[in-house]
């Protein structure tokens, strides 16, 4: 009888070891980047809104160059970083494609929809421009054509929204600033200076070129005094994809978060799981990952991650605003959202790469193929 109490006690015993030990597997260190840096800089970082233009991986490439730069010495005492500009990301994106196409004849007109290491690879090749160099070369661009400088950021907008109503393309901008979105609620203008602007634009929308209009307006930006110089320091990225089963990697993810110096990771994936814990639109077969017809390609960066009833969570920084609109919990401050707590097993099952930016600089420089495409 003994022994039957002894085996039934061990039986118990070693259930609630495997359960212990599968629910500690699941568990992660807690890790806020946010906390690190962004939080004592939120200039640097700000709360991006992409709108309906599709360059998120722009938007992420750029904060990921723009936190390496401010970990490795972005700024001047207690001078406040100059941010990059994501739009600017996307052109070098589409301009590092163009120029390694293997066919010279193919053109990519739109910056909407693109590759998060494109655009790194497109940075550490060029640079990023000035912000305000950017700003100055959009207020020539206005001033040639006879437009009103404080309205052609709200025009440009407006013409971009129209167009993508009128055409099967979509064109991709995002050069508005944050303190021009919050008017995009009310009515925008039509007038002498709407008329001047769709003048303007006309030799650009025969072949609905997006690409040739940004080059040609921020021709300054390639010139290098116009450039962030430690930008182009960035080391060459690194990616892997998520090709076994997603949870194999959370052990990789969380090494990457919580090294010394460690930096944000950009993710594509499936943003369905944003607002459905249930999203599963990924296919992993013969160590490949394919894509389902119901999959909302999007990119993002994982920030952080913590521990919520022994399941590891991620924290996600997006580029859709500032409100709580997920089916997740957010890291609210001030009221609003700086980022989604979301699920490990749902977020790893949904993402299908992730790049990272290595510890260290640049050794060798790439021969740069963008500057004899602009040349």
């Amino acid at each position: 009888m003994r022994s039957v109490q002894s085996l039934v006690l061990t039986m118990f015993l070693s259930l609630i070891v495997a359960n212990h030990t599968a629910m500690a597997a699941d568990a992660c260190k807690r890790v806020n980047l946010l906390n690190r840096k962004w939080g004592q800089f939120p200039r640097q970082m700000p709360l991006y809104n992409q709108g309906s233009y599709g360059i998120c991986y722009a938007y992420v490439a750029t904060q990921m160059v723009d936190f390496w730069r401010e970990t490795h010495g972005g700024r001047i005492g207690k001078m406040k970083m100059a941010q990059s500009t994501p739009a600017f990301a996307a052109l070098l994106s589409r301009l590092t494609l163009i120029a390694n196409l293997k066919k010279a004849n193919q053109r990519l007109s739109t910056l909407a929809g693109g590759s998060i290491g494109f655009a790194l690879w497109g940075i550490r090749d060029m640079g990023m421009c000035k912000a305000n160099v950017i700003q100055e070369s959009l207020d020539k661009f206005a001033t040639q054509k006879g437009i009103d400088t404080n309205q052609f950021m709200m025009l440009l907008d407006k013409f971009f929204s129209e167009h993508r109503k009128n055409q099967s393309q979509m064109w991709g901008t995002g050069f508005v600033s944050e303190s021009l979105r919050s008017l995009f609620g009310k009515p925008r203008p039509k007038g002498p200076d709407y008329e001047k602007l769709r003048q303007a634009m006309a030799p650009f929308l025969k072949g609905n070129e997006f690409t040739l209009f940004a080059h040609k307006v921020l021709k300054p930006c390639f010139d290098r005094r116009n450039i962030y110089l430690n930008s182009r320091k960035i080391p060459e990225y690194k990616f892997f994809a998520l090709n076994e089963d997603p949870l194999s990697y959370q052990e990789r993810i969380g090494k990457l978060l919580t090294k010394p110096n460690a930096q944000p990771l950009g993710i594509s994936y499936c943003a369905n799981v944003l607002t459905s814990s249930f999203a599963d639109e990924l296919r992993r077969k013969n160590n490949q990952v394919s894509i389902g017809p119901g999959c909302h390609l999007h990119s993002s960066m994982i920030v952080g991650q913590r521990t919520r009833r022994d399941k590891c969570q991620y924290l996600v920084r997006n580029t859709w605003g500032d409100k709580c609109k997920y089916a997740w919990p957010c890291l609210m401050r001030d009221g609003r959202a700086h980022g989604i707590w979301v699920a490990g097993k749902s977020l790893l099952r949904n993402i299908n790469q992730i790049y990272y930016l290595p510890e260290g600089e640049a050794k060798a420089k790439p021969v740069s193929s963008i500057k004899k495409l602009i040349k």
